[in-house]
């Protein structure tokens, strides 16, 4: 039955091809059989979103998904946690999202993603703490060393675990815990 559907279609050979690595759509522009990834735009940037807290003493940069529009209440408590131990408990932050392309859609055609992620850190404060992998690979320049601390534009910024995986049991926070303590300690 089917061989008979396709041969009307003028398919005369069914292959089953291999699935591609990773998550692929077809390419919006251009050779169909080039996968892009899934959540790239149609003029090929890629689709993020995060989210930048100025907590005066130290900022956090965090990436949501796409679709969501505000921080989910678990990791509410665990920075405003975080921002206790640092002694920044008492001074709500203030907040900053970077939706792309979207955002790009209030500025000028010629900003690019890595101009807004740019301006978005250097609004922050000597310290800046990235939750995820996501968020560190949008932030252009940020190479951390083998501690997960990298250098850019004068502040220092501390690559971390995403905060859904910190919080699945002691260990992260402990390590969390650890490395908060040791930038405290070092100048």
């Amino acid at each position: 039955m089917r061989n008979s559907y396709l041969k009307k279609m003028g398919i005369d050979v069914w292959v089953l091809r291999d699935k591609p690595q990773g998550d692929h759509k077809a390419h919006p522009q251009g050779d169909p059989t080039e996968p892009v990834p899934t959540g790239a735009t149609d003029k090929g940037l890629p689709e993020f979103h995060l989210c930048f807290l100025n907590y005066r003493t130290f900022g956090v940069c965090l990436s949501l998904e796409y679709e969501q529009e505000v921080i989910s209440p678990s990791a509410k408590r665990f920075i405003a946690d975080i921002a206790l131990s640092m002694k920044s408990g008492g001074h709500k932050p203030t907040l900053n999202n970077l939706k792309w392309p979207e955002s790009s859609r209030e500025s000028s055609d010629r900003e690019t993603p890595q101009d807004a992620v740019s301006y978005r850190m250097r609004g922050l404060p000597p310290l800046v703490l990235v939750f995820g992998d996501q968020a560190v690979d949008v932030i252009p320049g940020l190479q951390p060393d083998e501690s997960g601390i990298s250098t850019l534009d004068g502040r220092r910024v501390l690559a971390l675990a995403a905060i859904s995986e910190i919080c699945q049991g002691a260990e992260g926070k402990r390590h969390l815990w650890q490395r908060l303590n040791s930038l405290r300690d070092s100048p």
